[in-house]
């Protein structure tokens, strides 16, 4: 089970900088060169069937446009996704906020990461598929002074967050939402991220067999004479407390 994640591209100005007003600055995640791996399924981060690494991408330009630097990677790590990036400029410094899963226990039946979406382990037995692997993502901020040729990194989440469980279409559906942002004032920044550490995990008795894969949230359903489960009467009982979070730093 997973949700969808695009590439995501945030810009950001600084007409308070000292040397060139007109820089503009681009992040964005994209796969990192090199990192595909075949999945041996349909799942795939590049295509069907194709794993990969996300990594959290600047760019930038002093040209109006005409001319860029290479994308290089504001925290480059060995192991787990980055997405949904934000920047904001001011004063000179640069502040950026991103999901990470660095700390996933995910795992694919060869043991490799890439090879199944984020909070997942592949299982063989039946139900054939994956499982529930716990919470795999956190939130991080990374901050610069030189334009983003350094950066200082720390993780803001206090616990990680599980971004698969079924809330939507009927509870049948994984959306996790995609909204970080983050503003600046100088050295100080106020940044928030999507936190699932409020859901309310549950079963679903209308799929008892993959109702075992630990994605289902808490929800209430009668058993109709037709066989068939009547709609969830107690949907704010925390199955669906997909929540926003917010850090300001220093």
């Amino acid at each position: 089970m997973f949700f969808r994640a695009s590439s995501q591209v945030r810009v950001a100005a600084d007409p308070t900088a000292a040397g060139n007003p007109n820089q503009v600055y681009v992040t964005f995640d994209a796969t990192v060169p090199g990192s595909e791996v075949p999945t041996g399924t349909t799942y795939g981060t590049v295509v069907s069937g194709v794993g990969s690494q996300a990594a959290v991408y600047l760019t930038s330009t002093a040209t109006g446009g005409a001319t860029w630097s290479a994308p290089a990677r504001v925290d480059a790590q060995a192991k787990g996704h980055q997405l949904f990036p934000d920047i904001h400029a001011d004063a000179g410094r640069l502040h950026a906020v991103w999901q990470d899963s660095r700390a996933d226990t995910a795992t694919g039946l060869t043991g490799d990461w890439r090879t199944v979406p984020i909070s997942n382990r592949a299982v063989a037995a039946d139900p054939p598929g994956a499982v529930n692997a716990g919470p795999g993502l956190d939130t991080y901020y990374a901050t610069s002074g030189d334009s983003g040729a350094t950066w200082t990194v720390v993780k803001v989440s206090t616990t990680p967050t599980m971004p698969q469980y079924e809330q939507f279409g009927d509870r049948d559906t994984v959306f996790f939402g995609d909204y970080n942002s983050i503003a600046a004032a100088g050295p100080t920044a106020f940044m928030t991220w999507t936190d699932q550490r409020d859901t309310v995990p549950g079963t679903d008795p209308r799929h008892p067999v993959d109702g075992a894969d630990g994605f289902d949230v808490l929800q209430c359903r009668a058993l109709l004479p037709d066989g068939t489960y009547g709609p969830d009467t107690c949907p704010t009982a925390g199955g669906l407390d997909q929540n926003i979070y917010g850090k300001v730093v220093p």
